[in-house]
């Protein structure tokens, strides 16, 4: 089981930098009008969670709800400024019994048929999470409350076929402020987490021209149309991509350089 618990001094300067972060977002709101989702939230949360609230919740679910995003609830807020139509309340949608260990694994985002192999068991196959994000129709992203991945955040379509994308985010607080990293830096934030995989573009195109999982090349790709500017390496990246060994690859960087812009020099851009 992954403890992904943060310590006190760092959950306190996560916190701060999330706070401060926010608070710049919200003051420019005329620079997120195109954000999707965003007329949602307006980049606002509500008000924090009581203590006596989230310790009914965890009382009535049978769980403790993971570190971060806990002490998100009782000192930021407990729905509102988020991805797309922004974070739900814990009680938004519990996508089956908290207390049983969730099946989500790393990998399982290529299989197609992943949701058949827990039909029989109806929702029980998202069980162990919660919705924090509605993304719109039945996508997702969940909080892993319960197993091995405990702490985590996947992104899932939970009345689709397709398996579910276990994000790269250690926790809660690191992907929440991940979140308003890439928007101020003025990344493709629409279904933040599937779109793109942490770090900067030096990062994301060693990803793709060294990485041995093809999972991984492809969303690096992905992720390298999410960028807002895209050097001429990366570009140069993109192109050799599209005679990776594996096909998802190819196409997904083909598309990334139809959808990419480029800059005028060669210099990565961070």
């Amino acid at each position: 089981m992954v403890d992904n618990r943060v310590g006190d001094s760092t959950s306190e300067r996560r916190l701060s930098r999330i706070a401060a972060k926010l608070a710049t977002v919200e003051a420019s709101p005329d620079r997120w009008g195109g954000v999707f989702g965003a007329e949602e939230h307006s980049f606002r949360l509500s008000a924090p969670m009581t203590e006596a609230a989230v310790a009914a919740f965890e009382a009535g679910h049978g769980v403790t709800l993971p570190g971060g995003y806990r002490r998100f609830l009782l000192e930021l807020g407990s729905e509102g400024a988020g991805p797309d139509y922004g974070l739900r309340i814990p009680s938004y949608e519990i996508c089956g019994n908290l207390a049983a260990p969730s099946f989500i694994e790393p990998g399982q985002e290529r299989i197609t048929d992943w949701s058949y192999a827990y039909l029989d068991a109806g929702q029980k196959r998202w069980q162990g999470t919660l919705a924090v994000v509605d993304h719109g129709c039945s996508v997702r992203t969940l909080l892993i409350v319960t197993g091995r991945w405990r702490g985590r955040l996947a992104h899932a379509d939970v009345d689709g076929a397709y398996g579910p994308y276990l994000l790269e985010d250690t926790d809660f607080l690191s992907w929440y402020e991940r979140w308003l990293d890439e928007l101020l830096s003025g990344c493709n934030v629409s279904m933040f987490g599937w779109q793109k995989l942490p770090g900067n573009e030096h990062t994301l195109r060693h990803i793709l021209t060294s990485d041995p999982s093809p999972a991984r090349r492809q969303m690096a790709a992905r992720s390298l149309a999410a960028l807002p500017r895209l050097s001429r390496n990366g570009r140069q990246a993109l192109l050799a991509s599209t005679r990776d060994t594996d096909p998802l690859v190819r196409e997904e960087a083909l598309e990334a350089l139809t959808r990419s812009k480029t800059t005028s020099s060669g210099t990565v851009e961070r």
